[in-house]
């Protein structure tokens, strides 16, 4: 949506006021100073709904609100992402590269922002990572490159393409919200490419299955190796394949915008990984607490899994349920991890991941919570030995995010590393050991 036809509205709802509808309050009192706007948030009793939805010339969605139920106002919807990608100039355009993807997109937009920053350019990184887009527009023009990671939910109604796209995978996920559908969430996805020019780049792993989801656009499609593990420091946990996928699709920008390779070398030595991805806590009694909250989903379960093969003593799964299948998942973590204990919290997944431990001949455990899946593993797991939070499935049914369970299993970790005695509480005497 134009800027022209936001500033000409009668009256604006901005709805959702998370951080990216609070900044786009902001955006609008500096842009369209003399148009009305109302705020709601049906999670926020502060924010109440003021007017009906059909007295709103346009409606500006925060990536939270689903647009299902506003179909009948769907000329009307617009949102942040929408927005600055309909009002980019050609060049603008030119200067923006776009990363989607199920996971991995967090970590490869950092990585991203990192590597071009090296080179001496200016550089901002935003959308679902870093800024929402609408701050970074004032200083567009300051800029020499514009880094957004974008989520489906961000993607849904994009007209507009970046010059440069990057896609880390698609795997199934976020279906509640596509009707079960992947094809539809593959869909929303697409679009980040869907409207590229011939002359624009997609870059795709070469561990994609299906190609078919990339062939929707006219870019330059680039399938891309992994980097070779020696890039990164020993002991780092960016060697992991997935990650090495990932940061495939970078080198192969890099090539395309003849960054010199010493640039890239750099930035794998220097890089960080972001925390909550195979994020290493606490040593106790040498047995290391990894902390990949991020792992919502069998895929990237199973990649943590593989990366740490024969060292993984105790695996903690568990949380919301949102239907998705697990029976592949179930015969190759057998396969990968025959010997892990599987710690089970309660909650919307454990008599699923119960059966399927049962099912596979895979020793499992239940608890009533983190902190008691955590004592267990103090005991279960030998010195030299991993115990890896990498759920396979969001945190909602306890935690608001995948991030405040992360940073809860850090705390509790720290405890136990502290000297706080393991308590018995909390571990129940199910279980079997095959």
């Amino acid at each position: 949506m134009k800027i022209s036809t936001l500033q000409s509205a009668a009256r604006i709802l901005v709805y959702g006021y998370g951080r990216e509808g609070r900044s786009t309050e902001q955006w609008l009192q500096a842009t369209c100073p003399t148009t009305q706007f109302d705020i709601r948030d049906d999670h926020d009793p502060q924010h109440p709904p003021v007017r009906p939805l059909s007295d709103y010339d346009v409606i500006i969605l925060s990536p939270g609100i689903d647009p299902r139920p506003l179909a009948q106002f769907t000329p009307r919807l617009t949102s942040q992402t929408e927005i600055f990608f309909t009002n980019l100039t050609p060049t603008q355009r030119q200067r923006v590269i776009g990363i989607t993807g199920t996971k991995g997109k967090s970590t490869t937009s950092a990585f991203t922002a990192a590597l071009l920053q090296h080179t001496g350019t200016r550089v901002a990184l935003g959308g679902n990572f870093g800024q929402p887009v609408l701050e970074l527009w004032p200083a567009l023009d300051t800029l020499d490159w514009i880094v957004l990671e974008l989520s489906s939910y961000q993607l849904e109604r994009l007209p507009v393409s970046p010059a440069y796209a990057l896609c880390t995978n698609l795997m199934a996920d976020h279906l509640d919200r596509y009707d079960g559908s992947l094809s539809a969430y593959h869909t929303a996805k697409s679009n980040l490419w869907r409207w590229q020019a011939p002359s624009d780049h997609l870059f795709v792993p070469d561990s994609a299955p299906d190609r078919a989801p990339y062939q929707s656009g006219e870019g330059q499609l680039t399938v891309c190796p992994p980097l070779g593990v020696d890039h990164f420091p020993p002991h780092s946990p960016l060697r992991a394949l997935h990650f090495r996928q990932n940061f495939g699709l970078v080198a192969a920008l890099a090539q395309t915008l003849d960054i010199p390779p010493q640039h890239l070398t750099t930035t794998c030595q220097q890089f960080q990984p972001l925390p909550h991805r195979l994020q290493s806590v606490a040593t106790v009694n040498d047995i290391t607490f990894v902390n990949d909250s991020i792992s919502t989903n069998p895929t990237s379960c199973l990649a943590a899994v593989r990366h740490y093969a024969d060292r993984l003593g105790c695996l903690i799964l568990g949380g919301l349920d949102r239907g998705l299948d697990f029976t592949q998942f179930g015969a190759q973590l057998a396969s990968l991890a025959p010997h892990t204990h599987i710690l089970l919290p309660e909650g919307g997944l454990q008599s699923r991941f119960t059966a399927l431990c049962q099912q596979h001949g895979l020793a499992y455990h239940l608890v009533t919570d983190l902190p008691a899946a955590v004592q267990l593993a103090h005991t279960l797991c030998h010195p030299g030995q991993v115990c890896l939070l990498s759920p396979c499935a969001p945190s909602f049914d306890i935690y608001p995010s995948f991030v405040a369970r992360g940073e809860h299993f850090q705390r509790i970790c720290t405890g136990v590393d502290n000297g706080q005695s393991p308590s018995s509480k909390g571990v129940t005497a199910k279980g079997s050991v095959r």
